[in-house]
């Protein structure tokens, strides 16, 4: 009867010792499970920032050029006494401005090729404006100028800050594509400007 005792325990031993080594074996599988999915989460999470960072700043760009080109019709008006041939050197930035209002549903890439294209345009026309003698005493002028100034450092500062963060995003976007969850989750990427 003792070794019956004996066997029935050394069984019990045996199976109790091959459950605790698949619980031990399915604990690290959970592990390694739960330790993917707080990654890739914290993964999904950054993804999630600059996304989020990167539209507000596209936001605050746009809204900034535009705020910029609609200091446009008082540079026109100011000018207009001091400049000779002040329609023809006008002419290409209200084509662009015309063209500026059938892109507001447009990409922000759109936007900003076209923004591009006034901001040469302003340059072109402030370098005319600059010669006049009687505009550099205008203070209307000198407001105008310095609120264009005013507009593109800060238009400067918001660009090279976007540029800063989009290969940060890129990155994190491929980290994304190269897991198996990552596929299933769809994120735009953005274009260099």
């Amino acid at each position: 009867m003792q070794e019956n005792d004996w066997f029935l325990r050394q069984i019990e031993y045996k199976y109790v010792m091959m459950i605790f080594t698949k619980i031990k074996d399915m604990f690290q599988v959970l592990i390694v499970v739960w330790l993917y999915l707080v990654c890739w989460g914290i993964l999904l999470s950054f993804l999630f920032y600059f996304k989020q960072k990167l539209d507000r700043l596209e936001r605050l760009i746009v809204h900034l050029f535009y705020h910029r080109t609609n200091l446009v019709p008082a540079l026109f008006e100011e000018t207009l006494p001091y400049i000779s041939k002040h329609e023809e050197v006008f002419d290409e930035i209200i084509r662009l401005r015309k063209h500026e209002f059938s892109l507001i549903n447009s990409s922000f890439v759109e936007i900003i090729e076209n923004e591009k294209l006034i901001h040469h345009e302003l340059n072109f026309i402030f370098k005319i404006a600059n010669k006049h003698p009687k505009l550099e005493k205008n203070g209307k002028f000198l407001l105008i100028r310095d609120l264009f100034l005013e507009n593109s450092e800060l238009l400067g500062s918001k660009v090279l800050l976007y540029k800063h963060m989009l290969p940060r995003y890129h990155w994190y976007l491929r980290l994304k594509n190269a897991t198996l969850i990552g596929f299933f989750l769809s994120f735009q990427e953005k274009k260099e400007i």
